[in-house]
């Protein structure tokens, strides 16, 4: 078996037009009532990276958020009582069901959830309909998927952009500060200036949970002995010139 990441960004989706999620507290207090670290162990047996932003280790100019909001029941009850859900709030979660590895960190995350009394009602769907509900219709309240990495951050990132405000994962969410970050990110070519743009950047998702993110999956292949060669390389493509058979 070998192993390693696949620079594909695991999130929780929340559709921030959706009240009471267009509450940062809210939000916030989502975040501190996961764990991310235990669904790496429990769901996914160890095998994936914590990731607290929308890039991971293996892109440029990664900033680790992971201390951000962190695990912290205690404070996800605080936040939620101050916000007036003092008794919890009921919230849905539609998942992919061609996607078992989402569906269980859903379910996962949903028990953690309602240990600070947010009651989450799963709602499984074939992948048709998760892209028509999601992306079209915006009936949604949370969601897990996952978005294949790319080389350099102003790919990943797009979404975010000021051109894509009905985009799923920001939708009913906006930064001024954050569009202006994207744009002067895609034209800065020194490499220092990047990063602190995209150190900021990075920081803002983080700060304002405008998505919780999971992890950097761990992308795993099974070898039949006698099979040399196999890299496990960030990127959605597994490189077959320099596998061998003894």
């Amino acid at each position: 078996v070998v192993s390693g990441p696949s620079n594909v960004v695991q999130l929780m989706a929340i559709n921030n037009a959706r009240p009471p999620l267009d509450r940062v507290e809210v939000r916030r207090a989502l975040a501190h009532a996961i764990d991310r670290q235990a669904i790496v162990d429990q769901v996914f047996f160890g095998f994936g990276t914590p990731i607290g932003s929308h890039l991971t280790p293996a892109v440029p100019y990664y900033a680790d958020m992971t201390r951000v909001h962190p695990y912290d029941p205690g404070e996800a009850r605080r936040l939620l009582a101050a916000a007036g859900y003092e008794n919890g709030l009921a919230l849905r979660m539609m998942l992919p069901s061609n996607y078992a590895h989402h569906v269980r960190t859903g379910e996962f995350i949903a028990a953690q959830l309602r240990e600070v009394g947010v009651r989450v009602t799963i709602e499984l769907v074939d992948w048709s309909t998760w892209l028509d509900r999601v992306f079209g219709k915006a009936d949604y309240d949370l969601t897990v998927v996952g978005h294949p990495g790319r080389a350099d951050p102003a790919l990943m990132l797009t979404g975010y952009g000021a051109d894509r405000t009905d985009y799923y994962f920001r939708r009913g969410w906006g930064s001024e500060e954050l569009e202006s970050l994207l744009a002067r990110g895609t034209v800065t070519a020194d490499p220092e200036d990047r990063r602190a743009i995209y150190a900021r950047v990075q920081e803002i998702l983080a700060e304002e949970v405008v998505n919780y993110y999971i992890q950097d999956m761990a992308a795993i292949h099974a070898l039949r002995s006698g099979i040399s060669g196999v890299e496990v390389l960030p990127l959605y493509v597994l490189d077959l010139t320099t596998v061998g058979v003894e």
